[in-house]
C-alpha cells in the first residue's frame, strides 16, 4: 500500500538511537536463531510469509494464511504452522502454490519433506510389501497412480482421505496385484492414500496438481 519502510513490521516503530525496529524481511533461520522471544522468533515466520507474499501475491497469501488458522492451537511449532499452510492452500488452490510455499519454508528451515512430485513418500523400495508407483505422472494428470502389491496375501482395502481427513474413495481388492487409481478420479489437491493389508497398513501421500 506504501511503500516507505515496507520492510518493516510497523512503519513508526523503531528507527531511533534506541531501536531500529522489527524488520520484516530478516534473513533468521529455524531453529538455530530461537532466542524464546516472542517478538524476535516471530521475525522468522514473518519473512517468510512477506517472502511467499512477493511470489503468489497479497490475496492469495492472505486467503491462505487466514486459513490455515482455523487449525492453529496452543503450543504448536512454526513447522506445524507451515504444514498447515501448506494444506490451506490445498484446500482453498488444490496446491496450486505448493512449489512456492515448499522452497520457501524449506529454506526457512520449517519443512523437511520433499518439493518434488515423484519423490513425496512414493514407496518404491522392493523390499517394501506394498509400492506405490508412477506418482508423479498421477500428480500431473498424465498417468494412473499404481499400487504394487508384493505380497502373498491379496485380500486388500484401499481408503483415499484429503487432507481434512474426510474419506473420498474406498475400494476393496482381493486376488489382484496392482492397483491402478485414474487421476480422473480425483481433483487437484493433496491426498493419502492408506493400503490395508491383513499384515499391515501404510499410508503415503500423493498430489494432484492438473
Amino acid at each position: 500500500i506504501d511503500p516507505y519502510h515496507w520492510y518493516q513490521v510497523f512503519t513508526w516503530d523503531g528507527f531511533n538511537e534506541f531501536w531500529s525496529g522489527r524488520p520484516a524481511n530478516g534473513t533468521k533461520h529455524y531453529p538455530q536463531a530461537l532466542v524464546n522471544e516472542v517478538h524476535a522468533d516471530g521475525e522468522i515466520w514473518c519473512a517468510v510469509m512477506m517472502e511467499i507474499w512477493g511470489l503468489v501475491g497479497k490475496n492469495t497469501t492472505d486467503k491462505i494464511m487466514y486459513e490455515s488458522l482455523y487449525s492453529w492451537s496452543n503450543n504448536m511449532t512454526m513447522p506445524d504452522a507451515a504444514l498447515l499452510v501448506i494444506q490451506a492452500d490445498s484446500l482453498l488452490t488444490g496446491g496450486a502454490n505448493f512449489f512456492n510455499l515448499c522452497d520457501r519454508f524449506t529454506a526457512r528451515g520449517l519443512y523437511t519433506g520433499a518439493c518434488t512430485f515423484a519423490a513425496i513418500n512414493e514407496l518404491g523400495d522392493i523390499s517394501n510389501p506394498v509400492q506405490l508407483l508412477n506418482t508423479n505422472d498421477f500428480a500431473n494428470g498424465t498417468g494412473n497412480l499404481i499400487i504394487n502389491l508384493n505380497t502373498t496375501e491379496k485380500n486388500v482395502v484401499v481408503n483415499i482421505n484429503d487432507v481434512t481427513g474426510r474419506e473420498i474413495n474406498s475400494f476393496n481388492y482381493s486376488d489382484i496385484d496392482n492397483i491402478e487409481i485414474s487421476p480422473a478420479a480425483l481433483s487437484k489437491g493433496i491426498y493419502f492414500i492408506t493400503i490395508n493389508t491383513p499384515d499391515q497398513k501404510i499410508t503415503a501421500k500423493v498430489l494432484r496438481v492438473n
